[in-house]
């Protein structure tokens, strides 16, 4: 039960974070807003955003349910706080947005496809909004299911 209480704090945490950071972006401050975005990686999952940086896609599910544990909210959260990085940096560097963008959809296709107490239409929705801006990245494997 605290388990559950200090996840749900935590998720509520981060929305708080990403929409200060969304706020920055809106009135102009790019870089504060990254700041805070990459801080997010800090403060609520325990890893350093350069960490997460060199990641590659393939090895995060592995990264993530090993050595961190990570929880099925936890990893929601986290596809979040890369969704957010991912577009903070579109304009200013389009390859390590790309990237970004391919963890955040990574981990939403992991719960989306292991998570069968969890139908969530908002999480359809991120994972097919990811595929179309992701659709012209030359290392975006094309689905062959769709």
């Amino acid at each position: 039960m605290y388990r559950r209480d200090y996840i749900q704090r935590m998720i509520e945490e981060v929305a708080r974070s990403l929409s200060r950071a969304m706020g920055l972006r809106k009135d102009g401050l790019d870089e504060q807003a990254l700041e805070t975005v990459r801080e997010a990686y800090h403060t609520f999952f325990s890893m350093e955003a350069e960490l997460v940086a060199r990641l590659h896609p393939d090895d995060m599910l592995t990264f993530f349910t090993g050595q961190y544990e990570l929880k099925n909210e936890q990893k929601e959260s986290l596809s979040h706080v890369l969704e957010a990085e991912g577009m903070l940096l579109a304009g200013k560097n389009p390859e390590e947005s790309d990237d970004r963008l391919r963890k955040a959809l990574v981990l939403l296709e992991h719960l989306d496809a292991t998570d069968k107490a969890t139908f969530s239409i908002d999480r359809r929705q991120r994972i097919e909004n990811l595929r179309e801006k992701l659709k012209n990245d030359p290392e975006f494997p094309a689905d062959e299911n769709q």
